[in-house]
């Protein structure tokens, strides 16, 4: 399901490890339509990853 939260785009996936949802944010404060959101958009996940606010983990 995608939702459009503003200048966010979600993009909710399926339940994770801990039965929690998981899902991908795509957003851009410049750009208002969820489909460009979506396709051009800023992927959060690896933006948090790239400052150093967040670290990759791996489950087997």
């Amino acid at each position: 399901m995608r939702e459009n939260q503003g200048t966010e785009q979600t993009n909710q996936g399926t339940e994770g490890v801990y039965g929690r949802y998981v899902g991908d944010v795509f957003y851009d404060p410049l750009l208002k339509d969820k489909d460009e959101i979506f396709l051009g958009g800023r992927f959060l996940n690896q933006v948090l990853l790239d400052a150093g606010l967040a670290r990759a983990a791996f489950w087997g």
